[in-house]
């Protein structure tokens, strides 16, 4: 079999003797396949359903109940006195452990009329049990349901996701489940007049390119396609995300197997039959706002009120996420996020919703908030687990990277290690998948950092832990190792250890090829990544035709990408005619050197606007590759503003951060150094260079492996600039010091 099971959950189905009987019985032998194809083989977990079948056997069936993690009440007409005994007993149960967890469904008849002691059943579950029950019309279409409600309570830790209309649990499809059969995806108005928009405007695009792809094509036709092709890429990236948001209900619908309070059960019923406008009325922000003062006013006797309200607020901030003509969503969605976070400080419940908006503020590329919220759910956690309650290991480990990686996008690395190291400390006995993870971000945190050393071990020990996860489950793993073999390259680049380099990049393409190919919207960044990577790495060894070819293939995903979503990809886009500008300077070509790099610098002078503490050092870097091509160019006044400009940014991160940004703040002051030198300015020229290389002898003597060049480069620079003064003993000093380091690199 090749896994060994861990764990084993009872689940039992139930209805009235007779009726729906083959209905339980495809139910249960669904569940069957979903444990043996699915949950034992990744996950190693076990579903051992029992299924009412005999009225001799009630004893028997009360004990299942009660040793069940989840109970499914299946109805049609009739409500035996049986399962009326099932239920009570499955009450009782919960009332006391809160499980087994309890679900209903019923099945909609013809005619639109419960019978009548089904209807007074759905009012005792209403009035008495508090719980929420769904419909269905054909059985099969529960399965979806009865999925996400398992996984819930026997992988709660696994994030279940939709891509490309397939069910994910860890990259991983699940079989036989089909997010369209649920409710609120067929009855929402939204998503099918999306569809249909969708539909007429790609039958028009096919249309339209049958003329653009004729070499005497009309300006007109050309401009037309253009437009209606970006129209259809904005279409389908909102109707995407639509699902996306139309499944996060769909998993908060599931995750309800305890008492629902009135409010939330009107919005998830109107929510089945597609009106989110009336939903939302349900969930109304007036009274939701009148109610949170109430419940602040008592919060340490209404804990339990409180939760509730938190729930209700979390609802509607996923109700809005789905209503993708409502331009203020976002908006109103941070407002209920901050009310919530008012009810979490007062009350002390509902502690998760703030690492929910933390990862919202992220997405929204909010990085400031971001970290200052992740930063709160740890204290939160962490204060938690001081006073004694239950804490787990996993969910502090959760914690602690996502600070650690908030303030690394913030370039706040000694934060950022902090974190990431206690993550990592966590995670040596939370499995491996948890180990590969932290040792990967650990990886990434001291490549940044030019901790080469470290680096490597933490990457090697990731690959280690990923090529020993994909013997067994290559599919599910691979993104995850080709990531780790893009990183290894870049490593290896770093250290100018190019064949390395070389050797990992292209194994990193070959299955990011393999994956766009499967599944472009979700890998085409990743591939154009790779191929960025490609095109640094054969431009660093003169390969100037090979650098071309992959940068140009990069710019062509990134430009299309940048067109769908400008938020998403700028940044890419603007390293990529970056990268294209330091090509062309290198093959002489100026007039398309200075073009791609004022390509960049448009797009990162707005991203550095819009949040400097990130995009900082990517426009120092732009204005410092716009100074040497000035100086390329004899245009020394603007070689001159340019340096300046990013000197002026260097100094302040240095200021800041000196171990992670003196080495550019050292080319910085080469750069001013070599153009003073040029003009003949010898004092301003000794200064800079003098400069760059105190930072250089002290960043060598830290890591003599790393900075020996760049040492051996500053003594030349030295030795050439006493030459021009006549200074021949000096020139000669500093130059033997370059030609000793060399002789010693040339001997390695």
């Amino acid at each position: 079999m090749g896994y060994v099971i861990k764990n084993v959950y009872t689940v039992f189905f139930t209805s009235s003797a007779e009726e729906l009987k083959y209905e339980r019985l495809r139910l249960t032998d669904f569940v069957n396949n979903f444990s043996v194809d699915y949950l034992e083989q990744f996950f190693e977990i076990r579903l051992k359903p029992v299924s009412c079948a005999s009225e001799d056997k009630q004893a028997e069936y009360d004990d299942a109940i009660r040793e069940s993690r989840m109970c499914f009440f299946v109805f049609d007409k009739e409500v035996s006195d049986y399962t009326e005994h099932e239920l009570e007993v499955a009450k009782a149960a919960f009332d006391k452990t809160e499980l087994p967890k309890i679900y209903f469904f019923f099945k909609k008849p013809h005619d639109e009329e419960f019978s009548k002691e089904v209807a007074a059943l759905q009012a005792k579950l209403d009035k008495d049990f508090g719980h929420y029950y769904t419909f269905f019309e054909d059985i099969d279409t529960v399965h979806l349901r009865i999925v996400l409600q398992i996984m819930r309570q026997v992988l709660p830790e696994v994030s279940i996701e939709l891509k490309d209309g397939k069910v994910l649990a860890r990259n991983m499809p699940i079989p036989d489940v089909d997010p369209m059969s649920l409710p609120e995806f067929r009855n929402n108005k939204d998503l099918a007049r999306m569809r249909e928009e969708y539909a007429a405007l790609d039958a028009e695009c096919r249309k339209l390119y049958e003329q653009f792809k004729q070499p005497d094509c009309p300006a007109d036709i050309i401009a037309e396609y253009s437009r209606k092709a970006a129209e259809r890429a904005r279409l389908k990236e909102e109707t995407e995300q639509l699902l996306a948001n139309i499944f996060n209900i769909s998993k908060e619908i599931c995750s309800e197997s305890g008492v629902v309070d009135a409010k939330r059960r009107a919005a998830y019923r109107y929510l089945e039959e597609g009106d989110s406008k009336k939903a939302l009325e349900m969930l109304d922000e007036g009274e939701l706002l009148a109610e949170g003062e109430r419940v602040l006013s008592k919060a340490r006797e209404a804990r339990a009120e409180a939760q509730s309200l938190i729930d209700a607020w979390k609802l509607r901030i996923d109700i809005l996420l789905t209503m993708t003509e409502d331009k203020e969503r976002f908006s109103k969605v941070r407002a209920a996020y901050e009310t919530i976070e008012k009810l979490v400080d007062e009350v002390g419940v509902g502690a998760e919703k703030i690492r929910d908006y933390a990862r919202f503020l992220r997405i929204q590329n909010d990085h400031k908030l971001a970290y200052d919220k992740a930063l709160k759910y740890v204290h939160l956690l962490e204060s938690k687990k001081v006073s004694g309650k239950n804490v787990t290991d996993k969910a502090l480990c959760d914690a602690y990277d996502l600070v650690g990686v908030a303030a690394r996008s913030l370039n706040r690395y000694v934060e950022a290690k902090e974190y990431l190291k206690k993550a990592y400390d966590l995670a040596q006995h939370l499995g491996k998948w948890a180990k590969a993870r932290e040792s990967f971000s650990l990886g990434i945190l001291y490549c940044r950092t030019r901790d080469f050393d470290k680096a490597s071990k933490y990457y090697r020990e990731t690959l280690i832990i990923i090529e020993d996860l994909s013997k067994a489950e290559p599919s599910a793993y691979a993104p995850d190792l080709a990531g780790t073999y893009n990183n290894l390259g870049i490593l290896h680049e770093d250290l100018n250890e190019y064949d390395k380099a070389r050797e990992y990049y292209e194994k990193a393409l070959k299955m990011y090829k393999q994956l766009d190919a499967e599944n472009s919207s979700a890998y085409a960044p990743d591939l154009a990544m790779t191929y960025n990577n490609l095109g640094n790495l054969h431009a660093a060894l003169k390969e100037y035709d090979k650098a071309r070819e992959y940068h140009e293939k990069a710019l062509g995903i990134k430009e299309e990408l940048n067109a769908e979503n400008p938020s998403a990809y700028a940044p890419d886009l603007a390293t990529t005619y970056n990268n294209l500008g330091m090509l062309y300077w290198d093959l002489k070509e100026y007039d398309k050197a200075r073009e791609y790099h004022e390509k960049a610098l448009g797009i990162k002078e707005k991203l550095n606007a819009e949040n400097p503490s990130v995009y900082a050092p990517d426009l120092a870097a732009t204005y410092n590759n716009l100074g040497k091509l000035h100086y390329g160019l004899k245009e020394y006044d603007k070689a001159r503003e340019y340096h300046e400009k990013a000197l002026g940014i260097k100094e302040k991160l240095n200021a800041e951060n000196p171990s992670v940004y003196a080495p550019d703040l050292a080319t910085t002051y080469y750069n001013l150094g070599i153009l003073h030198q040029y003009l003949k300015e010898y004092g301003k020229a000794r200064e800079y260079h003098e400069k760059a290389l105190g930072i250089k002898e002290k960043l060598n003597a830290e890591n003599l492996s790393a900075y020996a060049p760049a040492l051996a480069g500053a003594y030349n620079a030295l030795g050439n600039l006493h030459k021009d003064l006549k200074e021949y003993d000096k020139a000669r000093e500093y130059h033997e010091k370059a030609l000793e380091i060399r002789k010693k690199l040339n001997a390695e």
